[in-house]
């Protein structure tokens, strides 16, 4: 008979989970700690990058609205310019009308240049069209100047290859109408020349008016094209705000991590009167204090 049948008393007791993994638990639960830390400080890092990323689109959109100013400005001169000439047109009775063929020789920019002249100036131009509701909602709330906070709740709901998608069709327009427009600017910058050469001052005023109305029709399209880089300044911050939320809640994860690191330190050093264990679980407690501390007060 052995000893553990004779003495069913001395039988040793079966350990639980937390027994059987004794030290490796403040251990396991330490490691977890280092990695939340590292998730915490790769979101925060990315909501960095966000902000960054906003700035960035708020700037583009700051030069989009200063380009609009700059153009009304230039219509607001062109057009002071063209009334100005208008009484010394008066006082011009025999002055030399241009015709058509003052223009050069027929052709497309010819053309075009024609039509500007005697039919009010270039052609409206509509900005590309905008059939996404959560951009169309962003773009109205912003002209409504409602808060930051109703703003990003709006901008939530954008879906940012949408949104891509919506500026880069604007940019697109915006060049191709450039592009259109520049071989009939240089002809009628060349012909208003040699207006004011031959002192035609009707004919100067005819080509000013065309100008401010050319720069006005511009600068309406460049506003419109500041306002969706607005919306992406919003989606923008909508990320960091994520990414900065997510950084927050892993830091609490990794307080939670380090008092459980720290309570095992403690238990086992109870369990087997280590001071070594004692002093890590104190050390442990300390720095989570700390912690809580600083998030609080500081």
């Amino acid at each position: 008979m052995s000893s553990a049948e004779a003495f069913p008393d001395m039988r040793p007791v079966p350990k639980g989970v937390l027994e059987k993994l004794g030290a490796a638990l403040p251990i396991a639960l330490t490691a977890i700690a280092t990695a939340f830390a590292g998730l915490s400080t790769s979101e925060m890092s990315r909501a960095m990058y966000w902000r960054s990323a906003a700035a960035q689109d708020q700037a583009k959109s700051n030069d989009q609205w200063s380009l609009a100013a700059h153009k009304r400005d230039r219509a607001i001169m062109m057009q002071t310019s063209a009334l100005q000439l208008r009484p010394a047109e008066a006082a011009q009775p025999n002055a030399p009308a241009a015709g058509d063929d003052s223009f050069g020789p027929p052709g497309p920019a010819n053309d075009v240049a024609r039509e500007w002249i005697f039919r009010a100036g270039p052609p409206p131009q509509t900005f590309p069209a905008i059939d996404d509701t959560a951009i169309v909602a962003v773009l109205d709330a912003n002209r409504e100047g409602q808060p930051e906070a109703a703003l990003l709740r709006v901008a939530r709901n954008v879906n940012p290859v949408k949104l891509e998608e919506a500026i880069d069709r604007a940019t697109a327009e915006l060049k191709r109408i450039d592009a259109e427009w520049q071989p009939v600017v240089d002809l009628l910058n060349r012909r208003l020349a040699a207006m004011t050469a031959s002192r035609d001052r009707g004919q100067q005023a005819n080509h000013l008016e065309v100008e401010q109305r050319r720069y006005r029709i511009e600068a309406g399209l460049n506003q419109q094209l500041g306002h969706l880089f607005e919306v992406r300044v919003r989606t923008s911050t909508v990320q960091a705000e994520r990414h900065r939320n997510r950084s927050e809640y892993f830091f609490y994860a990794l307080l939670v991590a380090q008092a459980g690191a720290a309570l095992g330190a403690m238990a086992l050093a109870r369990r087997r009167r280590s001071a070594l264990w004692l002093m890590a679980g104190f050390v442990g407690l300390v720095s989570v204090g700390f912690g809580a501390y600083v998030y609080l007060s500081m």
